[in-house]
């Protein structure tokens, strides 16, 4: 059985983002396809609803909650490397079109310690024109997704006139955490009726895994251990946690 899946998200980018980590989680073995969560009536043709964390409210409104998965997205460690060169007290700006993952990235930065710059969000699908374009014109500095921060909106002929010759662009890549993914896996795995000790979805868990502890890796070698110990600690100590959950899930 071939499980169905719909990406879903707040507009056509951010919804082709989720079926593209969705894909590099599982791999080819699924069908896949995305909506815009606003056209989604609950109705469709399909297994599963995956959907990145900001969108879980959206879908749970339109789903039973058996049907959803919820993806905790997250930038990888690069991302953080980049704004610690940051200068401190740099105002730093936070190009998204909502306020929700706005916020939460703000959150994520100063759980990794970054506290010497200031943040202020562009939510440029939810405040007034004039109010995106001032606070563009502004900006010394801009990050957000990577696809939102390119040429497909902040780069685009809309916005990038508005930008200073100056400006430095920082976009982030983001992955799926490592309990998200594995709860992904697990729920194909009940609409397959498969088990966890199946060779193929502990493939699929064990390459979820990989690439997650190779993002720590590069944590690791990236930062300045001296000023991030905590921050390092913290991500290892989360790290041999799940490990030891998947394998306790997998003797079983």
């Amino acid at each position: 059985m071939t499980t169905r899946i719909i990406a879903a998200g707040s507009n056509e980018l951010n919804a082709a983002e989720v079926l593209h980590v969705v894909r590099r989680i599982v791999g080819g073995s699924v069908y896949i396809r995305s909506m815009v969560s606003e056209n989604i009536t609950g109705h469709e043709d399909t297994d599963l609803y995956v959907c990145a964390l900001t969108q879980r409210e959206k879908m749970l409104s339109l789903i039973p909650p058996e049907s959803l998965v919820v993806l905790d997205l997250r930038p990888t460690a690069e991302f953080f490397i980049a704004l610690s060169h940051i200068p401190a007290g740099e105002r730093v700006y936070i190009f998204n079109s909502n306020d929700r993952f706005a916020k939460l990235m703000v959150k994520m930065c100063r759980d990794y310690h970054i506290n010497d710059i200031h943040f202020e969000i562009i939510a440029y699908e939810d405040m007034p024109a004039k109010q995106v374009i001032q606070k563009l014109r502004q900006a010394r500095y801009i990050i957000g997704v990577g696809h939102l921060v390119d040429k497909e909106v902040l780069l685009s002929p809309q916005y990038s006139s508005y930008l200073r010759d100056d400006v430095t662009i920082i976009g982030c890549v983001r992955m799926a955490t490592m309990v998200s993914a594995c709860e992904l896996i697990e729920r194909m795995a009940s609409i397959e009726g498969d088990c966890l000790n199946n060779t193929r979805l502990q493939r699929q868990l064990l390459n979820s895994l990989a690439g997650q502890f190779s993002d720590t890796l590069h944590a690791v070698n990236g930062f300045d251990a001296s000023k991030n110990k905590q921050a390092l600690t913290s991500m290892l100590e989360n790290l041999e946690t799940i490990i030891k959950q998947a394998a306790h899930k997998e003797s079983h």
